[in-house]
């Protein structure tokens, strides 16, 4: 039996970029949600400047399940809305929160993080450069959830107030000022408190405390002293299972303390549950606001620029409630993908004056059980950078201009058919319109089966061994689909004069037959015979270059066959026939896909593979191949998806960060599990730089094309409910 490709991830080389701008910079930019590696089974984010450079940075808390480790991730931002390097800290077993002040009175920020897991919270005082000293450890109830800061005794120094979920009370712990505590003093709360914070709810100048109880669905508010103590907590209805609460002026800053509050209770009637205050400690009967999905965390800020308090709630999107300046808000807008994110934190990340956000969100994937911070950069006016999701075929894009207007236009492989997206050169779509075509499609590509006059043509490669040919109308109709009975099991479909006759050919990978088949095209529209070469064990994709420099196409397939490690390269004798070469190594259980481009500048074929295993064996990786130009390849460069799992295909080629010619190709890569666009920026020998561009859902597959003519390429993206476009705002 044939063992069917896992699709590990997509890739395809981005052509011809400029040396200048390698040398001026290494930042691409899209409009979708930046995505970077947060550590495993991240719970907390929270932004400040960490490291005296004046951009913002984020620390996310996070652990491992099994063995259950704590750590830190440190992301630190270079002021354009990126987080280019990392650093992790062990610290504890389980972190549930975080929360940032000066403990020691130097000015440079500090941590203290709970430790769900050993009733404990730690602080960790600042470097300025980025680091922490050793952690500080302090006992406090059990289960703490959350931390907040304030000055509960009146002394001028940061104290912490720690919400302990299964001992039902409030820890308070008061500051030295040289960054150590004094022991934990508790107080009672409600019901399984999730959340802490602190406000001043009767006007006396004097710090009080709110936690939100998950299990009585209240909030408890106890009225400060002054002097350490607390009052009686009072208990106000919230909604159901409150998980988050936040102190703000929702009606202004000359009105009480209001308060929101996230439930966790997951109903299509779940939302925000706003208690206004009354100034005396006492609030008014919660009103709610619909989200429709369990939240986790909220932020408060002003993110359409009218001075009024908006909301940002993590939930399975990041929702914005802006407000009308009384208490109430308007409906959610819903930004960003379907995973659930655990915490969110805001700031102007990209310093153009607008309010972000960073989320996190838990990513399902051994070894690490890892996850995934993201940073929506605000547009001023109440919206985040998202890329726009179009329902269509989602399976496999290819970018084509199929009513001959000159605008690029996009053809989606779906179960049966072909939906077309015709381009509106703004870079926006009109709706789809299907074409019944193929069968369980894996590859779809555009050519001009009828000679270079005529319009786009298209060609699907399915799992049921036939290819379908739908030849284009030039009005973005297409002519009933010719199948062609083709192999067993095709997974990838690529296109080349073979022969040399001046006809458009196709090639597939056949994992089924385990070769590749060439049907060769009369130039009309209709096909030759098919004729297959061997081409390893299982022949998962192929792609097409001229590797031995004697003018003929040759081929590369990637074999994912378990432990053949193998890209088998099959030599063009430009008669339609093809000869063995040796093959390429890559250090993982399979080659998955493959593409081409020259990624060292030599001038010379290279190649570009995914490889790995199974979502839950081997983490998939990205490997780089160069050329010899004689046929061979040598393994250059390796980069291991933390975090990655099922993904796309290889496309095409095209510019990325400008054009000139000769110069080294980018690459781009799609991957299910993190939900996002891999695009790696070739420093010019044939080694990459990361950076993550988010889609709505799981990326598969991605397609390359200028969509909104302004002579940067754009990215078309597959996923499970359609296809994203993703627009290039890589500033020139």
């Amino acid at each position: 039996m044939k063992k069917t490709a896992v699709l590990i991830c997509q890739v395809l080389a981005l052509a011809n970029v400029p040396a200048a701008a390698l040398a001026q910079s290494n930042d691409a930019s899209f409009l979708a949600r930046r995505d970077f590696f947060a550590g495993p089974n991240p719970a907390c984010v929270v932004a400040a400047d960490f490291n005296g450079d004046g951009h913002a940075d984020l620390v996310i808390a996070g652990g491992r399940v099994n063995p259950t480790v704590g750590f830190l991730t440190v992301l630190w931002g270079d002021g354009s809305g990126n987080f280019p390097n990392r650093t992790s800290i062990n610290l504890g077993t389980y972190l549930s929160s975080i929360a940032v002040g000066d403990f020691n009175g130097d000015l440079v920020p500090d941590l203290a993080v709970t430790d769900s897991s050993s009733n404990s919270v730690s602080v960790l005082l600042g470097n300025g450069d980025g680091t922490f000293r050793a952690p500080r450890t302090y006992g406090v109830g059990g289960a703490p959830h959350s931390v907040a800061i304030g000055d509960f005794n009146g002394d001028g120094l940061a104290d912490l107030a720690v919400a302990n979920s299964s001992s039902d009370s409030v820890s308070l712990l008061f500051g030295n000022g040289d960054g150590t505590f004094q022991s934990a003093r508790t107080f009672a709360a409600g019901d399984t408190p999730k959340s802490v914070a602190v406000g001043d709810f009767n006007g006396d100048g004097i710090p009080d405390l709110v936690l939100a109880n998950s299990s009585s669905n209240s909030v408890s508010v106890l009225l400060g002293n002054g002097d350490g103590t607390f009052q009686t907590a009072v208990d106000f209805g919230a909604g159901p299972s409150p998980a988050f609460v936040v102190v703000a002026k929702l009606r202004g800053g000359e009105m009480p303390d209001d308060l929101a509050v996230a439930s966790s209770f997951s109903d299509p009637s779940s939302g925000i549950s706003v208690l206004l205050g009354n100034g005396d400690g006492t609030f008014d009967t919660a009103r709610s606001f619909v989200i429709g999905a369990s939240q986790t965390s909220l932020v408060v800020g002003d993110f359409n620029g009218d001075g009024i308090p908006d909301l940002a709630i993590a939930e399975t999107h990041v929702s914005l409630l802006l407000g009308n300046g009384d208490g109430t808000f308007q409906d959610p807008r819903r930004f960003g993908g379907v995973s659930r994110y655990a915490s969110i934190a805001a700031g102007d990340f990209n310093e153009d004056g607008a309010l972000d956000v960073a989320v996190v969100a838990f990513i399902l994937g051994p070894p690490l059980w890892t996850g995934r911070a993201s940073v929506l950069l605000g547009s001023g006016g109440g919206s985040f950078q998202v890329a726009p999701n179009y329902s269509a075929g989602g399976v496999a894009v290819a970018v084509g201009d199929f009513n001959s207007d000159g605008i690029p236009d996009l053809a989606a492989a779906g179960s049966t058919s072909v939906s077309v997206l015709i381009g509106n050169g703004d870079g926006s779509f009109q709706p789809a319109a299907y074409f019944p075509a193929g069968d369980n499609p894996r590859s779809i590509v555009v050519g001009k089966f009828r000679g270079p006059k005529m319009p786009d043509d298209v060609a699907v490669a399915g799992l049921s061994g036939t290819v379908s040919v739908l030849l284009g109308n030039g009005d973005g109709t297409f002519a009933p689909e010719l199948r062609l009975d083709v192999g067993a099991h095709l997974t990838s479909i690529a296109l080349g004069d073979f022969d040399g006759d001046g006809a458009l050919d196709f090639v597939v990978a056949d994992e089924g037959s385990s070769s590749v088949i060439v049907v060769f095209g009369r130039g009309d529209g209709t096909f030759g015979p098919p004729r297959s070469f061997s081409a390893g064990r299982v022949p998962a994709w192929v792609a097409v270059g001229d590797f031995d420099g004697d003018g003929n196409l040759d081929l590369a397939v990637a074999d994912a066959g378990q432990g053949s490690y193998h890209v088998a390269a099959l030599l063009g004798n430009g008669d339609g026939t093809f000869r063995e070469a040796a093959g390429g190594s890559v250090n993982s259980w399979g080659s998955y896909f493959v593409t081409v481009g020259d990624f060292n500048g030599d001038g010379k074929p290279d190649l570009a593979v995914c490889a790995g295993g199974t979502l839950f064996t081997n983490l998939p990786s990205l490997s780089v191949l160069l050329g010899a130009g004689d046929g061979s390849f040598q393994l250059a460069w390796e980069l291991t998806f933390p975090g990655s799992g099922a993904g796309g295909a290889p496309s095409s080629v095209a510019p990325f960060r400008g054009s000139v010619p000769a110069a080294p190709d980018d690459l781009v890569a799609a991957g299910t599990a993190f939900d996002n666009v891999l695009v790696l920026l070739n420093r010019g020998d044939g080694r990459f730089d990361e950076e993550r561009f988010g889609t709505e859902y799981d990326a598969r597959f991605v397609a390359v094309g200028d969509f909104n003519g302004d002579g940067l390429p754009d990215l078309a993206v597959t996923n499970y409910a359609g296809v994203a476009v993703l627009i290039n705002t890589t500033p020139r």
